[in-house]
């Protein structure tokens, strides 16, 4: 019954959507926050924040026809946000702790060395930033010194929602600021941070994730995806403050978004996992969601 309810109403904004629910928890959702005739259908979806946004457009731009027929567009945080984060003197936000002494001395030498070939400088200087930026600083560097030739050109997926929003004249919001984003990061322990710092520098082992990731991705399986790095307990670094901590926050805003509003909801794919992911916070609210298989 709700599956028939969620195809009436997917019909009714003209979009063409497969008439079978889907055998296994994938990317996207339909939301409903009660079974009554006149309730409107909302939809979830999981990105993938570094797999390029003409996948969708080629591949399935159903997805990007659902986006249209929303009243109200929401992503992790508003658009031009973004902007601000860029502005943040790091030099300021200082830990209180040397990286020396967060790291062994050869993990030490090899986050020396890295970011002196990333950036051309003595990582003596920034001793005291927050692991989590210096990672940023040396992944930046690498890809601006990269020759013109071996530059991938992508569009980022939150970007190409935000516009079809923008195009379409649909009203967009943040489920949470630029602050408390960067709160959360900042928030993780300085050790992990430490960890991830020096896991983030092998692009090999980045690579290797990053293609499991896209393989479950492309197969529009969800389980297969949070097994990866064990997302779907988060236990990996970094995860109980990005994945869990930032899901209770936007849980202050998006149930009344969902009963308010025909919404499209888009954020990174590791948020639907496990015991505090989206979908089992929205469901102890009392949402219903069904899973839905997209062409």
């Amino acid at each position: 019954m709700k599956y028939l309810l969620l195809l009436f109403m997917a019909q009714s904004l003209s979009i063409n959507l497969p008439a079978q629910q889907a055998e296994q928890p994938g990317f996207l959702y339909g939301i409903m926050s009660s079974l009554d005739s006149g309730a409107h259908i909302s939809f979830l979806f999981g990105t993938l924040h570094h797999l390029d946004g003409n996948y969708l457009l080629k591949e399935h731009p159903t997805v990007l026809q659902l986006a249209t027929g929303a009243e109200l567009m929401a992503g992790e945080a508003a658009p031009g946000d973004a902007k601000e984060c860029h502005g943040t003197d790091w030099s300021k936000k200082n830990t209180g702790k040397s990286l020396r002494d967060l790291l062994t001395r050869a993990d030490f030498r090899y986050v020396g060395e890295e970011f002196r070939k990333a950036t051309g400088q003595s990582i003596e200087g920034y001793l005291y930033y927050y692991p989590s930026v210096l990672r940023s600083m040396i992944k930046w560097a690498r890809s601006t010194s990269c020759p013109p030739e071996e530059i991938e050109y992508r569009i980022v997926p939150d970007l190409l929602f935000a516009h079809v929003a923008k195009s379409k004249g649909i009203p967009q919001v943040g489920l949470e600021t630029v602050e408390q984003s960067i709160a959360a990061q900042l928030s993780v322990p300085l050790k992990d941070q430490a960890f991830l710092l020096v896991e983030g520098l092998d692009d090999a082992k980045i690579d290797s994730i990053i293609a499991g990731m896209n393989a479950c991705y492309m197969a529009q399986d969800l389980d297969c995806f949070c097994k990866i790095m064990d997302m779907e307990n988060y236990s990996y670094p970094g995860d109980e403050q990005m994945l869990k901590g930032r899901n209770l926050l936007w849980m202050e805003k998006l149930p009344a978004i969902l009963r308010e509003k025909r919404a499209f909801i888009y954020v990174g794919s590791g948020h639907l996992c496990g015991e505090y992911g989206l979908l089992a916070l929205l469901r102890k609210e009392g949402f219903f969601i069904v899973p839905m298989r997209y062409p």
